[in-house]
């Protein structure tokens, strides 16, 4: 397994657990009337979004530096002619 896909795995995870916990925290909330958990909620869920961005930009980033350079059809014809 390359670093690469283990840094996407545990990245995903977080998101994934820090959207868990924004719900905990909102369900903790309607439970006690404790504003502190809406503050928890809120910024949990602002990070989780924030690290799937984070995501979807390294993964886009990452296809891109593995997908190999396009030749050019005028540096062959160059090559060919001279």
């Amino acid at each position: 397994m390359r670093l690469t896909t283990l840094h996407r795995i545990l990245i995903a995870s977080g998101v994934l657990l820090g959207i868990l916990f924004a719900l905990w925290s909102a369900h903790q909330f309607t439970k006690t009337d404790d504003i502190v958990h809406v503050v928890i909620a809120s910024l949990s869920g602002i990070t989780s979004v924030a690290l799937a961005i984070y995501l979807k930009r390294f993964t886009a980033r990452v296809r891109a530096e593995s997908t190999p350079a396009p030749t050019h059809a005028e540096s062959s014809d160059a090559n060919s002619t001279g």
